[in-house]
């Protein structure tokens, strides 16, 4: 169980980077099922990929990768990586993430 995180997520992957967590979960019914990646920790390089610099105490979901079908993640110190058919990944030298060579 992960504090601040909806009961419903089935919990597939966790990545750790230096001061932050990633989450790969799936929500929604049987048959149906989601992607969904919370992120939440120290966010001082954007290695979070929310848009910001705000660290954050409790798992947010990143909405802007909803319909993306992503089925691996990975952190390093400050980045976090996460992959679907194509690659999606924040670094901390781009503050951007990137998903199919557009910045997001």
């Amino acid at each position: 169980m992960v504090e601040g995180l909806d009961p419903s997520v089935r919990v597939s992957q966790v990545a750790l980077g230096a001061r932050h967590v990633v989450l790969l979960g799936w929500t929604g019914p049987g048959g149906k099922e989601e992607s969904s990646i919370f992120a939440w920790g120290a966010n001082d390089q954007g290695q979070l990929g929310l848009g910001d610099w705000v660290d954050r105490e409790h798992p947010t979901l990143l909405a802007h990768l909803s319909d993306s079908k992503i089925r691996h993640i990975a952190s390093g110190e400050h980045h976090s990586t996460a992959i679907s058919g194509t690659v999606t990944r924040h670094h901390h030298h781009h503050h951007h993430l990137q998903h199919n060579n557009t910045i997001i």
